[in-house]
């Protein structure tokens, strides 16, 4: 069984029945495929870990992309820039700052 997959690991694409092997392995089958992807992102790009993410400081958006939550087409999406005008009104500070999207 281990050689099955070690053949597998070692093709350069896979069949739909490579897959679908390679998806009902047991426990020592998996680590041989999670050994192999480690080689390859070792191999690819190094010991580095890159993070990526997004800080949103509002949820109003103009733009209407279909992919996002906080377009301007979703319906009930709460405005945060009311809470923002609340808070600044209830510290009897000047709303000074906009950290509104263009």
């Amino acid at each position: 069984m281990m050689d099955e997959i070690d053949d597998i690991l070692n093709k350069e694409s896979f069949s739909k029945e490579d897959l679908v092997r390679l998806l009902s392995t047991n426990e020592e089958e998996s680590m041989k495929i999670y050994e192999k992807s480690k080689a390859i992102k070792a191999e690819q790009i190094g010991r580095k870990v890159y993070f990526r993410g997004l800080i949103e400081y509002s949820n109003y958006c103009s733009k209407n992309c279909l992919y996002c939550g906080i377009r301007a087409g979703t319906a009930g999406t709460f405005d945060t820039r009311c809470q923002m005008k609340k808070y600044w009104k209830l510290q009897n500070m000047p709303m000074t700052i906009n950290l509104l999207p263009s």
